[in-house]
């Protein structure tokens, strides 16, 4: 499990990814959010919905990530960082003997 910084700030996430604007304040990533079983996510502590999210637009820079299996009673944390020019997928494995986060 990473650990996540307490100091919240406001999210910039959305759950449709914008079209690219021409400045890096507009530039958005598509993020694929994927876990099993299947978990709560927030980013930025703001939820956006339970795995699989094929599509999540965020703004480039560090994003928070925290995952929660109701069925197992489990939760995990990491933190991505992503920029404008690819697309990532953060996927929670709550299976394995250590559970873990991966960043692809």
């Amino acid at each position: 499990m990473i650990a996540l910084a307490a100091e919240p700030r406001p999210p910039n996430v959305e759950s449709h990814p914008r079209a690219a604007g021409a400045g890096a304040a507009q530039m958005r990533l598509r993020v694929q959010v994927t876990a099993e079983p299947p978990a709560l996510v927030q980013v930025d502590g703001v939820a956006v919905g339970r795995t699989p999210l094929s599509s999540l637009s965020l703004s480039p820079g560090v994003h928070a990530f925290s995952f929660v299996s109701e069925l197992l009673g489990e939760k995990l944390e990491a933190k991505l960082s992503v920029d404008g020019s690819e697309r990532r997928r953060i996927h929670a494995d709550f299976t394995s003997a250590t559970p873990q986060v991966y960043l692809r």
